[in-house]
């Protein structure tokens, strides 16, 4: 995982911009503005783990897929997207605290149970779409 080679990479910038981007991400939503705000910081908080990685292959792929957007738009167009928000901060804030701490296991773990939570969401998400289609 990217957390893996981050752990002894990232910057202490890089972990206090981490720390202000989980704090923003905290704030409530209540607009389009707002969301499209939320979806650029969790964007940034994302590529900045990327980077730390050092991993230009996935960087790449990870931007030529355009997954943030996606996932994005898929949860955007569910009317209860915003009930997970407090789940996914507490989330980004485990993977924060890992790393600050420099805690390998902790970090991985930390972030395989965000991965997975926000894979379900989305798979939630999309066959509650197609079930309502038929």
């Amino acid at each position: 995982m990217a957390v893996e080679k981050a752990i002894d990479r990232i910057r202490p910038k890089d972990l206090q911009r981490l720390r202000a981007l989980v704090k923003a991400m905290r704030a409530p939503i209540s607009d389009e503005a707002d969301q499209k705000q939320h979806e650029e910081n969790n964007r940034e908080f994302h590529l900045i783990l990327l980077r730390a990685a050092d991993n230009r292959r996935l960087l790449e792929t990870y931007d030529a897929l355009n997954a943030n957007i996606k996932i994005a738009r898929i949860h955007a167009a569910d009317a209860d997207w915003t009930s997970r928000l407090d789940q996914e901060q507490d989330e980004h804030e485990a993977i924060v605290k890992a790393l600050e701490q420099k805690r390998t296991a902790q970090a991985v773990k930390a972030m395989r149970k965000h991965i997975l939570r926000a894979m379900g969401s989305l798979i939630e998400v999309i066959e509650g779409k197609s079930a309502n289609r038929m």
